[in-house]
Protein backbone atom coordinates (compact mmCIF):
# COMPACT_ATOMS: atom_id res chain seq x y z
CA UNK A 1 0.00 0.00 0.00
CA UNK A 2 1.47 3.31 -0.83
CA UNK A 3 1.05 5.18 2.34
CA UNK A 4 2.91 2.26 4.33
CA UNK A 5 5.60 2.75 1.05
CA UNK A 6 6.11 6.18 1.66
CA UNK A 7 5.99 5.99 5.44
CA UNK A 8 9.44 3.53 4.84
CA UNK A 9 10.41 5.94 2.13
CA UNK A 10 10.28 8.49 5.37
CA UNK A 11 12.40 6.39 7.40
CA UNK A 12 15.02 5.68 4.80
CA UNK A 13 15.17 9.44 4.54
CA UNK A 14 15.79 10.41 8.29
CA UNK A 15 18.88 7.54 8.62
CA UNK A 16 20.15 8.78 5.53
CA UNK A 17 20.22 12.72 6.83
CA UNK A 18 22.85 10.67 9.42
CA UNK A 19 24.59 9.09 7.50
CA UNK A 20 25.65 11.32 4.74
CA UNK A 21 27.63 13.04 7.41
CA UNK A 22 29.97 9.96 7.55
CA UNK A 23 32.68 9.22 5.04
CA UNK A 24 34.62 5.96 4.53
CA UNK A 25 36.89 6.74 7.10
CA UNK A 26 34.72 6.24 9.84
CA UNK A 27 33.37 2.92 8.91
CA UNK A 28 35.82 1.30 11.64
CA UNK A 29 34.61 3.47 14.47
CA UNK A 30 33.25 2.43 17.87
CA UNK A 31 32.65 3.16 20.97
CA UNK A 32 33.78 0.74 23.59
CA UNK A 33 31.75 -2.81 23.59
CA UNK A 34 29.54 -1.55 20.23
CA UNK A 35 29.78 -2.06 16.51
CA UNK A 36 31.98 -0.05 14.45
CA UNK A 37 29.86 2.55 12.13
CA UNK A 38 29.65 0.58 9.23
CA UNK A 39 28.36 -2.37 11.38
CA UNK A 40 25.67 -0.27 13.00
CA UNK A 41 24.42 0.88 9.57
CA UNK A 42 24.63 -2.95 8.06
CA UNK A 43 22.77 -3.68 11.33
CA UNK A 44 19.68 -1.36 10.54
CA UNK A 45 19.30 -2.41 7.11
CA UNK A 46 19.17 -6.29 8.46
CA UNK A 47 16.68 -6.01 10.78
CA UNK A 48 14.42 -4.27 8.51
CA UNK A 49 14.32 -7.28 6.21
CA UNK A 50 14.03 -9.48 10.11
CA UNK A 51 10.87 -7.76 10.63
CA UNK A 52 9.44 -7.67 7.14
CA UNK A 53 10.18 -11.62 6.15
CA UNK A 54 8.72 -12.48 10.15
CA UNK A 55 5.77 -10.18 9.93
CA UNK A 56 4.96 -11.22 6.55
CA UNK A 57 6.13 -14.21 5.58
CA UNK A 58 6.29 -15.91 9.30
CA UNK A 59 10.17 -16.29 9.12
CA UNK A 60 11.19 -15.52 12.52
CA UNK A 61 15.32 -16.45 12.56
CA UNK A 62 16.21 -16.50 16.27
CA UNK A 63 19.72 -17.34 15.70
CA UNK A 64 21.21 -13.94 17.18
CA UNK A 65 24.57 -15.31 17.92
CA UNK A 66 24.93 -16.54 13.99
CA UNK A 67 23.20 -13.03 13.40
CA UNK A 68 26.14 -11.18 15.90
CA UNK A 69 28.36 -13.42 14.38
CA UNK A 70 27.39 -11.97 10.57
CA UNK A 71 27.23 -8.21 11.99
CA UNK A 72 30.80 -8.37 13.46
CA UNK A 73 32.72 -9.42 10.34
CA UNK A 74 34.15 -6.72 9.08
CA UNK A 75 32.73 -4.02 6.15
CA UNK A 76 32.86 -1.14 4.01
CA UNK A 77 30.50 2.15 4.58
CA UNK A 78 29.63 2.10 1.28
CA UNK A 79 28.93 -2.09 1.48
CA UNK A 80 27.18 -1.44 4.93
CA UNK A 81 24.81 1.46 2.84
CA UNK A 82 24.47 -0.67 -0.40
CA UNK A 83 22.68 -3.63 1.70
CA UNK A 84 20.46 -1.14 3.77
CA UNK A 85 19.05 0.05 1.15
CA UNK A 86 18.68 -3.15 -1.09
CA UNK A 87 16.83 -4.35 1.94
CA UNK A 88 14.57 -0.85 2.07
CA UNK A 89 14.23 -0.80 -1.77
CA UNK A 90 12.66 -4.26 -1.69
CA UNK A 91 10.16 -3.85 1.09
CA UNK A 92 9.02 -0.70 -0.10
CA UNK A 93 8.59 -2.52 -3.46
CA UNK A 94 6.39 -5.14 -1.97
CA UNK A 95 4.53 -2.18 -0.03
CA UNK A 96 3.83 -0.79 -3.18
CA UNK A 97 1.64 -3.72 -4.54
CA UNK A 98 0.47 -5.02 -0.76
CA UNK A 99 -3.22 -4.85 -0.21
CA UNK A 100 -5.41 -3.57 2.62
CA UNK A 101 -6.37 -6.78 3.59
CA UNK A 102 -2.50 -8.50 3.49
CA UNK A 103 -1.41 -5.69 5.43
CA UNK A 104 -4.16 -5.89 8.25
CA UNK A 105 -3.84 -9.91 8.57
CA UNK A 106 -2.69 -11.11 11.82
CA UNK A 107 0.59 -12.45 12.44
CA UNK A 108 0.81 -16.47 12.66
CA UNK A 109 1.68 -17.09 16.46
CA UNK A 110 5.74 -15.83 16.80
CA UNK A 111 8.16 -15.02 19.85
CA UNK A 112 8.26 -11.07 18.63
CA UNK A 113 4.54 -9.85 18.66
CA UNK A 114 1.40 -10.84 21.14
CA UNK A 115 -1.23 -12.85 19.51
CA UNK A 116 -3.72 -11.12 17.17
CA UNK A 117 -0.98 -8.82 16.36
CA UNK A 118 -1.24 -7.68 12.51
CA UNK A 119 1.03 -7.61 10.18
CA UNK A 120 1.35 -3.65 9.39
CA UNK A 121 2.55 -3.49 12.73
CA UNK A 122 5.98 -4.53 12.18
CA UNK A 123 6.58 -1.28 10.28
CA UNK A 124 6.20 0.66 13.23
CA UNK A 125 8.93 -1.18 14.99
CA UNK A 126 11.03 -0.94 11.91
CA UNK A 127 10.76 2.68 12.37
CA UNK A 128 11.30 2.60 16.44
CA UNK A 129 14.48 0.55 15.70
CA UNK A 130 15.60 2.58 12.94
CA UNK A 131 15.06 5.92 15.51
CA UNK A 132 17.05 4.05 18.29
CA UNK A 133 19.76 3.56 15.80
CA UNK A 134 19.93 7.15 14.28
CA UNK A 135 20.89 8.64 17.85
CA UNK A 136 24.02 6.15 18.37
CA UNK A 137 25.07 6.79 14.78
CA UNK A 138 24.45 10.76 15.80
CA UNK A 139 26.48 10.20 18.81
CA UNK A 140 29.77 8.69 16.83
CA UNK A 141 29.18 11.52 14.50
CA UNK A 142 29.76 13.94 17.44
CA UNK A 143 32.51 11.83 18.96
CA UNK A 144 33.77 12.21 15.48
CA UNK A 145 33.94 16.40 15.89
CA UNK A 146 30.84 16.13 13.02
CA UNK A 147 27.79 17.65 13.64
CA UNK A 148 24.85 15.82 12.32
CA UNK A 149 22.64 16.83 9.73
CA UNK A 150 18.54 17.46 11.53
CA UNK A 151 17.00 13.83 10.52
CA UNK A 152 14.11 15.37 9.68
CA UNK A 153 15.13 17.85 7.36
CA UNK A 154 14.48 17.45 3.50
Amino acid sequence: MREHADLMRKDRHFLQNILKDFKEEHANFRVTGMWTTAQQIRHVGRVVWWFWKGAFEGEWDMDFAREEAEISKPVTLAAAIRELDENYNELIMFLETASDATLGEVMANNPIFPAGTKKFIALAAITDHTAHHRGILSVYLRLNGIKPTMAYAD
